[in-house]
């Protein structure tokens, strides 16, 4: 997840507490770094304005998927009637053999992929239902995590860290955190970025 700000990815060699770039010998000790993520940390979870925009954003999320389904579902349906319709005719004579396939395959073919499309989108609305928590929840979690964070041990701090962020850039004099958007304190629910940029002293 650490980058240098010339492009290369940082690693830890196992003889130094410190994130080094083997390309340009940046470096940025693994402590340093850990105070500074731990402030955009505090700034979003403590922010009623951030957490009321994790509502809003996640609310639309699922509306708009909803809307999808019903749209697809209405596609389906119309579809099928389409179908019936060819079918109908093929029936009554009033199309060939060879007029019913050319007209009635790209109809099956099209009513197969909704078939198929819209159980996933309805597990995935069902998902975010599940997954959307309330205001409440979301500010007693958030203040948990963070009075706790101290007292976490370097692989839960690890995890939490890889959950929620995208990737790091460490610069010279500045470090910049890019975090998915909408984290919770348990687990990501959707996509996108929202960059938050903090900075230390850093230690040769």
């Amino acid at each position: 997840l650490a980058f240098c700000s010339c492009g290369q990815k940082m690693y830890v060699p196992s003889n130094t507490p410190k994130y080094v770039c083997y390309k340009c010998r940046n470096k940025m000790p693994i402590a340093d770094l850990e105070t500074v993520f731990q402030e955009p940390l505090k700034d979003f979870y403590f922010s009623p304005t951030e957490i009321l925009s994790y509502l809003e954003q996640a609310d639309t999320t699922i509306k708009v998927k909803q809307e999808l389904l019903s749209t697809l579902e209405a596609e389906q349906k119309k579809v099928q009637q389409e179908m019936d319709k060819v079918y109908r005719l093929f029936m009554g004579d009033q199309i060939s053999a060879e007029g019913f396939g050319r007209q009635y395959r790209p109809l099956e073919e099209r009513f197969k992929q909704l078939d198929d499309q819209l159980p996933r989108l309805l597990a995935e609305v069902d998902f975010l239902k599940i997954q959307y928590l309330s205001k409440d929840e979301i500010f007693a979690e958030a203040r948990d995590l963070y009075s706790r964070w101290p007292q976490l041990e370097p692989e839960e701090k690890r995890k939490i860290v890889e959950n929620i962020t995208d990737k790091i850039l460490i610069g010279k004099d500045e470090v910049t955190i890019h975090l998915f958007y909408l984290p919770s304190p348990s687990e990501l629910v959707t996509s996108g970025q929202r960059n938050l940029t903090g900075s230390s002293p850093q230690r040769a």
